[in-house]
């Protein structure tokens, strides 16, 4: 979604640009003698607007940074990079934990056989399997320091009560003969380091996944309590008995509209949340999923993997918003300021600078086109019927009313005053070659 919305508004762009490209003609030459004073000129001219273009850059970086927040517009933590600012805190190695190669084979073989103890509940046995391994590694830190039947009299009446809780015709007997094997053959092993090392990871990976998912701007925030506040009164509305059952039905799918939008957004990046019915998957709109507890090696190197590449999709379309928002903000505060590439260059631009000027009698003020001077030319007016591109084109230059310049002068803004000091850098040594020219042909 958010990528076709990017290209909408390239293509929006350039629809606009394409007849200020048209009016456009070749830079004017220079030659015959005095030319190395017209390439000294040329530098100066070019060093003063990359200078305008600093100062205007500096100042879209500026608001930028002050407007940011409200978009929630913020970098997100990675697995890896958590893990590796915290490793400190963590427990051990897993060499120094000792625990060996059998130890994590043993165990990975007696996950496995859950599985195909959890088949019989059918559509429950991912639930079944999600709430032994929640229990798991708790069961197995306790089995290093109590017997075996200790540990089972102590965990199992919690984990047969969610069992139950997941579906009450259970039959658990076979979940309770599978922990019991399992205990057994893990007895002797060192899997109680294991499980206090993995759980740690877990920890640590929820309360970063928690902490991300917190990172929301003050928009968003007030979109989701207002989309939450609707679907509290279309609940309310739906339980009144007093108002005819017709104009419950339309009031209450009015007051979900907004739920039903997110839900699309979310079903069409394929990032639905967790539930069993639509209404437990709205409820959980915007709320962080807790990460799973880990319980192998292999499956945590997997698991950090996935968070990792999520926060880098993450960071992707947040540098593209940041550009888009560079580019209006830019093209806003040139707008305000009224700073005209086309201008501020003319003096390299000669003669090509004034195509972009209306034709105008001796004597009369010169205004420099505007994107809807440019289309009415063009297009005889604002006609709507031009087409996809051009109704773009259109609609973008009566709500703006730019000149190309000023446009450019925006774009040119968002590319940031590093960009723009590098520019004068090169434009120093530039002069200092022509400098050292005049000097030999003197």
């Amino acid at each position: 979604m958010k990528r076709l919305l990017s290209i909408t508004l390239l293509v929006t762009f350039l629809a606009a640009l394409t007849p200020a490209v048209a009016y456009a003609g070749p830079l004017a030459q220079g030659g015959g003698e005095g030319a190395t004073d017209g390439i000294g000129s040329v530098i100066g001219t070019l060093g003063l607007y990359a200078a305008m273009m600093a100062v205007l850059a500096i100042g879209a970086e500026v608001l930028i940074d002050a407007i940011r927040p409200i978009f929630g517009l913020k970098r997100k933590t990675s697995a890896s990079e958590a893990l590796e600012d915290m490793k400190q805190w963590l427990p051990g190695t897993l060499e120094e934990l000792g625990v060996d190669a059998p130890t994590q084979q043993k165990l990975d073989e007696q996950i496995e056989t859950l599985k195909e103890v959890t088949t019989q509940f059918e559509d429950n046995a991912e639930k079944v399997r999600r709430t032994v391994h929640e229990q798991l590694p708790n069961i197995l830190k306790d089995l290093a320091i109590h017997s075996l039947d200790d540990t089972l009299d102590k965990h199992w009446p919690k984990l047969e009560k969610r069992l139950q809780a997941i579906a009450p015709d259970l039959d658990a007997v076979d979940v309770k003969a599978w922990l019991e094997a399992t205990l057994t053959r893990l007895r002797e092993e060192n899997v109680a380091e294991l499980a206090v090392h993995l759980q740690s990871i877990t920890t640590l990976l929820d309360t970063v996944r928690e902490q991300n998912n917190k990172l929301q701007g003050p928009l968003l925030k007030f979109w989701r309590w207002l989309r939450g506040s609707l679907v509290n009164v279309g609940d309310t509305i739906e339980a009144q008995e007093k108002i005819p059952q017709r104009l419950r039905g339309v009031l209450t799918t009015l007051c979900r509209i907004p739920a039903y939008l997110e839900y699309s957004i979310a079903w069409l990046r394929n990032k639905l949340p967790d539930g069993d019915t639509l209404r437990e998957r709205i409820d959980n709109l915007g709320k962080y999923k807790p990460f799973d507890p880990l319980l192998t090696l292999e499956e945590a190197a997997k698991r950090i993997l996935e968070e990792d590449v999520a926060v880098k999709d993450h960071e992707k379309s947040r540098i593209a918003w940041l550009r888009i928002l560079s580019g209006i903000v830019g093209i806003a505060l040139a707008a305000t300021m009224q700073v005209d590439s086309l201008q501020l260059l003319e003096p390299v631009l000669g003669g090509a600078a004034n195509t972009f000027r209306p034709p105008h009698e001796a004597g009369q003020t010169v205004e420099w086109y505007t994107f809807e001077t440019i289309i009415e030319q063009e297009s005889g007016d604002l006609d709507p019927t031009l087409g996809l591109p051009g109704m773009l084109g259109t609609a973008t230059a009566a709500l703006l009313g730019l000149s190309p310049g000023i446009v450019l002068s925006g774009l040119g803004a968002a590319a940031g005053s590093g960009f723009w000091h590098d520019q004068l850098d090169k434009l120093r040594k530039a002069k200092r070659v022509v400098t050292q020219v005049e000097a030999m042909s003197g």
